[in-house]
């Protein structure tokens, strides 16, 4: 080594100086501000969609800090990220995720994996999840519906969710019932007080938003058949609103061809009274009352030291309808699997660029939704943080389909609705104002005085909404995309807004739509 030394010219030294000092100089710098490109390894564990299993907290960042625009930010959501998490969690692994359910219970388990790969603080009061307890069924099987003619004949052959349906919640519930049939018409006080039903099975027509279970079961009958010529009401799962009580019933609805069986010729216009027919009903109920369902909190702390106890909520919710009795599962793709992903997707595209956000961000994904904004409400009861210190809430719900491709927005009285219509404009995207406070999620807010906004497309008349064909086939890309985008520059106005002590909306110069059919633009890097 002497000898090569050596034979280096003088004048070189000089030279070879400067390169070491500035070689020495550019690592302390790459040191400091961790600049360069990540290891494939890293990236997937940062990036990856598919169950991690037991995660440990990811490091904290330590890539410089974003200093780009909104609007680039808000393009690096990579909707191709986001669709993996919506294939996931619309798949059959997760049984539809009714809220308590197994499967729910295991969307909510994803969920908190991927916010800890994320490196976001845990916001729950059990690391990411606030349980609560919600109403909660589980049938054991198919419901049973049998008719027998005053001929003899037995009528068995009826198909679940087309001929008939359980209806539960309240006194509607499980049990088994057998005997004479009495039809009562609409089943007012009257037809009561003229016919005694106790011990019976009654039949009537359907009154929407009546609880008709609870006379009939509170005047002795044994079960209850409700007509309905809605086909809707008998094809598809709801959503439980209250658990089936021990007194109740079991309450099938029927189809008109079903109940013409019963009536005979003269149908629903029959006069009151026993029928010459009789029935066998059957609701056979595994587990009905109560069980836990969480939501899972993940927050991105603020970082002005001024700001940082004011706190923005970006939402959305995961649960959806379960499994039918017949192993229809209600995929719930579009409702809500594309919110829960473009919340996922934008939670990551922050913390890949590097972003840190002035005021604190709470990312929720809220389970409940479907049977009464429960998780939502929940949480504006037992806040994490003050409510008087978050500054609004944004909810994505079923923004992964559409058909006439308007996005409508709620909350256009308030700052939060009025900035998802000015990042919707900027980006070209047609938009529509509805009115839907109690509608999803962002009306808990609402109701408590914090401005809030929601995201949907088309107010909901979308293809396959609350069937089992709600599956991720169904999706569109482009409208995820665009929903996701808009969603994450609204949340990024809002904070700029609140860091530079300034009124929403923010509105900047035109630029590219994001509405064009064909393929998206790439993410910006």
């Amino acid at each position: 080594m002497g000898g090569l030394w050596r034979r280096v010219p003088r004048g070189a030294w000089i030279v070879v100086a400067a390169v070491l000092l500035a070689a020495a100089l550019i690592a302390l710098l790459v040191d400091l501000w961790g600049v360069g490109t990540p290891t494939p390894a890293a990236e997937a564990v940062a990036r990856t969609a598919t169950p991690l299993g037991t995660a440990t907290p990811a490091p904290t960042p330590t890539q410089r800090p974003y200093r780009g625009g909104i609007v680039d930010l808000a393009l690096r959501f990579d909707v191709e990220e986001a669709m993996t998490h919506a294939e996931e969690l619309a798949s059959d692994d997760y049984g539809g995720r009714q809220g308590g359910s197994p499967g729910g219970r295991r969307a909510a388990a994803y969920i908190a994996r991927h916010f800890e790969a994320l490196g976001l603080e845990p916001a729950g009061i059990d690391g990411y999840f606030q349980p609560f307890v919600l109403p909660y069924a589980e049938e054991a099987g198919i419901p049973e519906l049998v008719i027998t003619s005053p001929d003899g004949a037995v009528h068995d052959d009826f198909v679940f969710a087309e001929d008939y349906r359980h209806a539960l919640g309240g006194h509607a519930a499980g049990g088994v019932a057998e005997g004479e049939v009495i039809w009562l018409g609409s089943c007012q006080s009257s037809a009561y007080d003229a016919h005694e039903v106790s011990g019976a099975i009654v039949l009537c027509r359907s009154t929407q938003g009546s609880d008709q279970a609870t006379r009939a079961a509170e005047e002795g009958a044994e079960a209850l058949l409700l007509v309905t010529n809605d086909e809707r009401r008998i094809a598809v799962r709801r959503a439980l609103g209250e658990a089936p009580r021990e007194e109740g019933i079991p309450t099938l609805l029927i189809s008109d061809d079903v109940a013409d069986l019963l009536l005979g010729a003269e149908g629903t216009a029959r006069a009151m009274g026993p029928l010459a027919s009789t029935a066998r009903v059957v609701v056979d109920l595994a587990q009905a009352g109560e069980a836990e369902g969480a939501n899972v909190l993940a927050a991105l702390p603020g970082a002005d030291a001024r700001l940082r106890e004011r706190v923005l909520v970006v939402g959305a919710h995961f649960d959806h309808l379960g499994t039918d009795p017949d192993g229809a599962i209600y995929a719930g793709a579009n409702d809500n699997a594309s919110g829960t992903a473009a919340l996922l997707e934008i939670a990551r595209s922050w913390r890949d660029a590097g972003y840190r956000p002035a005021v604190t961000v709470l990312f929720a994904a809220w389970d409940g939704e479907e049977q009464g904004l429960l998780g939502a409400r929940h949480y504006v009861a037992n806040p994490r943080y003050p409510l008087t210190a978050t500054i609004g809430m944004i909810q994505l719900d079923m923004v992964g389909t559409a058909d006439a491709g308007t996005l409508t927005y709620d909350g256009a009285a308030n700052a939060v609705g009025r900035q998802l219509a000015a990042s919707a404009e900027r980006f070209e995207v047609p938009t529509a104002a509805v009115r839907w406070s109690g509608g999803s999620d962002h009306g808990a807010f609402l109701s408590v005085g914090v401005d809030a906004g929601l995201l949907i497309w088309d107010a909901a008349e979308v293809p396959y909404y609350h069937t089992p064909q709600d599956t991720a086939e169904s999706l569109h890309p482009q409208r995820l995309r665009q929903a996701g985008v808009i969603a994450s520059h609204a949340a990024l106005a809002l904070i700029r807004a609140a860091e530079e002590g300034r009124a929403t909306p923010t509105v900047l110069p035109a630029g590219r739509s994001l509405y064009g059919v064909g393929a998206p633009p790439a993410p910006a890097r």
